[in-house]
């Protein structure tokens, strides 16, 4: 790595406390299924047929262990030691992968070293713009009844920061014009902003749909249908950016 395999990574300590405590395992399974399918829906469109990809922020190999089911050569980074360990150990368990602790601002790849690179989480973390909803759930949840939350809850969307005083770590949520306009101007071209779940993560019946096939279906061929429709991408629980790099 280009810091050095023992050099700290400046990473805030609130955020890796929270994925040092083991988090992350099994959370798209488990609790954020709709957005795990969805994903998997939405890169199935986009990535190469077959090659190289860097897994950028990958945690504990949930997406790499998928990718590399599916035949690709995968490398995982991510900056948290135990997620490292637990893709290791994931891939033991099924289609072999790589990874290593790194920093996605300082990756030890060089330029054009991997057909694709999948980044699903980091963006969120760089809360430095220089670097780089919770509004609905906390409407439906009916927090807004507390003038102090409504209050830090209309901040946050207003600025899109979780400050640092906000659990489980500070925080950046982009809204999808703000993801666009950052995407080309880091040099991608043809940059697409998909809603992943729109607003469908708030359904009370979701855990049914999503264990009943023809449900599962059908909402998926509804967020489908309307992943990059701007109402839909200013709702969504999670925003995909998708472009590729003027050189092909």
């Amino acid at each position: 790595m280009s810091k050095g395999d023992d050099a700290p990574l400046a990473i805030d300590p609130a955020m890796a406390r929270h994925y040092a405590s083991g988090a992350e395992l099994g959370r798209l399974e488990q609790v954020n299924p709709l957005e795990f399918e969805r994903s998997k829906v939405l890169l199935s469109e986009h990535l190469p047929a077959a090659g190289r990809i860097i897994d950028v922020g990958g945690g504990p190999g949930t997406y790499a262990a998928w990718l590399a089911d599916l035949g690709y050569d995968v490398d995982l980074i991510d900056p948290i030691p135990l997620h490292v360990q637990e893709a290791l150990a994931r891939g033991k368990s099924g289609a072999l992968f790589r990874a290593q602790v790194g920093d996605a601002r300082d990756l030890p790849f060089a330029s054009a070293e991997a057909d694709a690179v999948v980044m699903m989480g980091p963006l969120f973390h760089l809360t430095d713009p220089t670097d780089r909803h919770l509004f609905y759930k906390g409407v439906a949840a009916n927090v807004i009844r507390d003038p102090e939350a409504r209050a830090r809850l209309v901040s946050i969307t207003s600025t899109g920061m979780r400050p640092s005083s906000e659990p489980p770590f500070p925080a950046y949520a982009h809204r999808a014009e703000d993801l666009e306009r950052e995407v080309s101007l880091a040099g991608f071209v043809d940059v697409r902003v998909h809603a992943i779940e729109g607003i469908f993560h708030l359904l009370g019946d979701l855990p049914y749909r999503m264990a009943d096939p023809p449900s599962r279906q059908a909402l998926l061929d509804v967020m489908k249908a309307y992943e990059e429709d701007p109402s839909m991408t200013g709702i969504s629980g999670h925003l995909m950016a998708t472009a590729r790099s003027p050189e092909g």
